[in-house]
């Protein structure tokens, strides 16, 4: 599995901006050489960013920007992602809705864009994930499909493409990440335990391209997957409690490169996960989120070497996860 050395300068995706004095709601800026790694979370009926120092053990500070209120237009908000002009994107599970929120939205705010009606197929939507060109990609739990839109999509917005039917084996579909530069999807099938892997140029009832699937492989009711700047494939299983990591390219019945997992790490049913460019890995546990460092290959029982939980942190039970 590769990783990126911790001696490696790094410029985040994400750019936090301080204006006037107002914190945001939007990707902020992070290395090694500043203080703090932003992190995004959803929980409860709300989405909240932490700015985590660069330290171990328990931290329990006040999120710096969070979005709750009825005018938000959040309802069991479920996943984060943002697009190249660091707008944020939040899948609605029990809204069966995707809210969009400009740069600098905080608090109460009312949301840029709504995709939400009859035409977009929104079913419990759950991961979602943008590609370089702005396409919004959305994993639909409850009627087992991938909806795709076109960039800038708004309102009862008809998908550009659908990914769903009894070839494609998807099976209550939660997690989504986008490789290959947007042309490959990655699912985690939570109630098929399986990683489906599809050519996103070819909706439709098509088959995956690729499945990890089968007792080797360790997954049990996958949650959430992320991609690592090397394609490395990181997958939480709620019901084994446990972190698999893939290589790329791995296929069928094939067993993880490393797996976090064991009495030490505390974790429970984990649900979003995120990896920064130093390999150490944040994942939503329960009302924490835990944050492990860099794996080597092989069952690792270890515990993170810092937890953002406690009472100031607002935390609800955490679903989706961002950085």
């Amino acid at each position: 599995m590769s990783k990126v050395t911790r001696s490696t300068m790094y410029l985040g995706l994400w750019l936090g901006v301080l204006l006037m004095g107002t914190l945001i709601f939007t990707a902020g800026c992070s290395s090694r050489y500043t203080f703090y790694q932003r992190v995004y979370v959803t929980s409860g009926q709300s989405a909240a960013v932490f700015e985590v120092p660069n330290n171990s053990g328990n931290i329990n500070i006040i999120p710096v920007a969070n979005l709750t209120g009825a005018a938000t237009g959040l309802d069991a908000p479920n996943s984060i992602a943002f697009d190249f002009n660091n707008n944020a994107y939040i899948t609605n599970f029990s809204g069966n809705s995707v809210t969009i929120y400009s740069r600098g939205s905080n608090g109460n705010a009312t949301p840029v864009a709504t995709i939400s009606g009859a035409n977009t197929g929104l079913d419990g939507p759950s991961g979602i994930a943008l590609d370089y060109q702005n396409n919004i990609y959305v994993a639909n739990s409850l009627n087992n499909t991938i909806t795709i839109y076109a960039a800038g999509a708004s309102g009862n917005a008809t998908p550009t493409g659908t990914i769903g039917g009894s070839n494609t084996g998807l099976d209550y579909p939660t997690g989504l990440a986008i490789g290959g530069y947007g042309k490959t999807i990655y699912v985690a099938n939570q109630a098929g335990n399986s990683i489906e892997v599809f050519n996103s140029a070819i909706p439709g009832n098509v088959a995956p391209t690729n499945t990890i699937s089968g007792v080797n492989t360790g997954l049990a009711g996958p949650n959430a997957l992320i991609l690592d700047n090397y394609s490395n494939i990181f997958v939480t299983n709620g019901s084994g409690n446990s972190i698999t990591i893939y290589s790329p390219g791995t296929t069928g019945n094939t067993a993880p490169v490393a797996t976090i997992s064991g009495s030490s790490t505390g974790l429970s049913n984990p649900s979003g996960i995120a990896v920064d460019a130093f390999g150490d890995i944040y994942v939503g546990n329960k009302s924490t989120v835990d944050i492990f460092a860099p794996i080597p290959a092989g069952t690792t029982n270890v515990a993170p070497v810092a937890t953002i939980s406690g009472s100031n942190t607002g935390l609800g039970t955490v679903v989706g996860l961002a950085l």
